[in-house]
C-alpha cells in the first residue's frame, strides 16, 4: 500500500468513527433531555395528584364538593405533560395514570352535575369511596417514583424516608419542630 492510500483509508475511518460517535452522543443527549422533561412533568402532575387526592378526601369526609377545587386544571395539566412521560414510564406505570386521571374526569362531571341541582347535592357513587380513592392514590405513588432522580432514589432526603405517623426521630436528635428527643440519660419529664 502506497502512503496515498493508507491517508485515504485513515480519513475514511476517521470520518465514518466520527458519524457514529456523534450520532451515540446525540441519541444519549436526546434520552437525557427525555428523561429530564419526563421527570418535570411527573413532578409537576404529582402536586396536581395530591391536590386532588386531598380534595376526594374531603369531598368523602365532608360529604360536599369544594367550589374551590378546581377540576378542569387537574384534567388540562395531564392532557398538557402525558406526553412527556409517555416517553418515560413503563406502560403499567402510564395506565395508572391514565386510569386516575380518568378518574378525576368522571369526578369533574359527577359534580357539575350535583352542582346544577337545587340545593347542590353531593351524589356518592358506589366507586367514589373505594375504587376512585384508590386509584388516585396509587397514581400519586406512581408519578412520585417518577418525578425523582436516580441519586434521590438511592439516598432519598429524610423527610422522604420519615413516618410521618412516628413523632419522634433517633434518641438525641432535634425533630423538624424544633423539640429535642430524649437521651438514655436524660431524666424523664415532669408531669
Amino acid at each position: 500500500m502506497t502512503s496515498t492510500t493508507v491517508t485515504v483509508l485513515v480519513g475514511l475511518g476517521g470520518l465514518v468513527l466520527g458519524a457514529l460517535t456523534s450520532g451515540c452522543v446525540q441519541a444519549w443527549l436526546g434520552w437525557l433531555d427525555r428523561r429530564r422533561t419526563g421527570r418535570a412533568a411527573a413532578r409537576l402532575l404529582y402536586t396536581y395528584l395530591l391536590w386532588a387526592e386531598l380534595a376526594v378526601n374531603d369531598a368523602l369526609t365532608l360529604r360536599s364538593w369544594n367550589p374551590k377545587t378546581p377540576w378542569d386544571w387537574f384534567i388540562a395539566a395531564w392532557r398538557e405533560q402525558r406526553l412527556a412521560l409517555a416517553h418515560v414510564l413503563p406502560t403499567e406505570s402510564f395506565r395508572e395514570l391514565a386510569v386516575a386521571f380518568g378518574v378525576i374526569e368522571q369526578l369533574a362531571v359527577i359534580r357539575a352535575e350535583d352542582c346544577k341541582r337545587t340545593p347542590p347535592t353531593f351524589s356518592s357513587d358506589p366507586r367514589f369511596e373505594g375504587t376512585y380513592r384508590a386509584d388516585v392514590k396509587k397514581a400519586v405513588a406512581v408519578v412520585h417514583l417518577a418525578s425523582l432522580t436516580w441519586r434521590e432514589r438511592r439516598n432519598p432526603p429524610n423527610e422522604m424516608t420519615a413516618d410521618p405517623a412516628s413523632s419522634r426521630s433517633e434518641e438525641g436528635r432535634v425533630l423538624p419542630s424544633g423539640e429535642a428527643t430524649p437521651t438514655e440519660d436524660a431524666p424523664p419529664p415532669n408531669n
